[in-house]
């Protein structure tokens, strides 16, 4: 998944980590994420927001396993 911004309304290629932020789930079942380490080695995927993306939205893991991307939080919103 690191080929583009995983943004999917985003076409920004990915080149550099130092370019955006990336996000590692490890795998269940194949299809299914978690961000729980796994003792059965299941593997991991990594995903990538570019620069922009990132700036406003972050990824989680939701309790039915899959990756949602959620809008992050202004600075000022959280000290309130």
């Amino acid at each position: 998944m690191l080929a583009k911004c995983a943004n999917p309304s985003c076409n920004a290629k990915f080149k550099y980590l130092r370019e955006g932020r990336l996000f590692e789930f490890n795998i269940v079942d194949g299809a299914r994420y978690t961000t729980i380490p796994s003792s059965a080695g299941t593997g991991r995927e990594r995903f990538w927001l570019c620069e922009q993306c990132s700036r406003v939205l972050t990824l989680q893991c939701t309790t039915d396993g899959d990756i949602v991307r959620v809008p992050r939080i202004a600075r000022q919103q959280r000290a309130a």
